[in-house]
């Protein structure tokens, strides 16, 4: 009963600290945007990260505050956190004013003025960056018209994080098993080997990451 009562106290406490966004001490005063329909510019796809608004997320303040936006998405175009106060509008973070945030399953923390998700932390430092590719639609070699709609494709790259210099890196067996101790190497591959894991697939990845972190 005792234990009870200290769980309960602490989740008090904890949804005492925690805010609500939007709130005017983070919320970018000039961040508001429409949230349009992207079929009005005949572009498929989307241009945010996660294909639902996140709910459960958690939003870190440098001033050590915390918020629970009721719906946050990645918008990857501007490359920034927004926040849906209706159907119809959005508004962005303010990234000044932002440490870290944990959304849909990950960690993201703002370096060098941009927002990385963080995919490893302690010998090795990794980071995801996230970037809008468009893809332009088939165009009729007689006509000269369209015949297929310009299409919005998120992708990605890497980075090493050594003492807040960021360095790209491609993702491969051979450059991930360069990157670690020499003497820690046969220590991973037979890891990979018995957990079928692969570098290519991200959770993979933070898998190697964090066991080679842990030995």
């Amino acid at each position: 009963m005792k234990h009870s009562i200290i769980l309960i106290l602490i989740f008090i406490s904890c949804s005492m600290d925690a805010q609500n966004l939007p709130a005017t001490s983070i919320i970018s005063e000039s961040g508001f945007i429409a949230d349009k329909d992207t079929s009005e510019d005949m572009i498929t796809g989307t241009v945010l990260l996660s294909n639902y608004w996140v709910l459960d997320a958690i939003v870190h303040t440098v001033d050590s505050k915390t918020y629970l936006p009721k719906a946050i998405n990645f918008n990857v175009e501007l490359k920034t956190f927004v926040v849906k106060v209706a159907e119809d509008s959005l508004f962005t973070l303010d990234k000044t004013k932002v440490k870290s945030i944990e959304f849909n399953s990950k960690s993201f923390e703002i370096l060098n003025d941009k927002y990385y998700e963080n995919v490893s932390k302690g010998k090795l430092n990794v980071y995801k960056e996230y970037f809008l590719s468009l893809i332009k639609g088939a165009i009729d070699p007689i006509s000269k018209s369209k015949i297929s709609e310009d299409k919005y494709v998120i992708k990605s790259k890497y980075f090493l994080n050594d003492n807040d210099a960021l360095k790209e890196i491609r993702i491969s067996k051979k450059n991930i098993l360069k990157l670690i101790a020499k003497e820690k190497v046969n220590d991973v591959k037979k890891f990979m080997k018995e957990n079928k894991l692969s570098v290519k697939e991200d959770k993979d990845l933070r898998k190697i990451m964090a066991y080679y972190n842990s030995l």
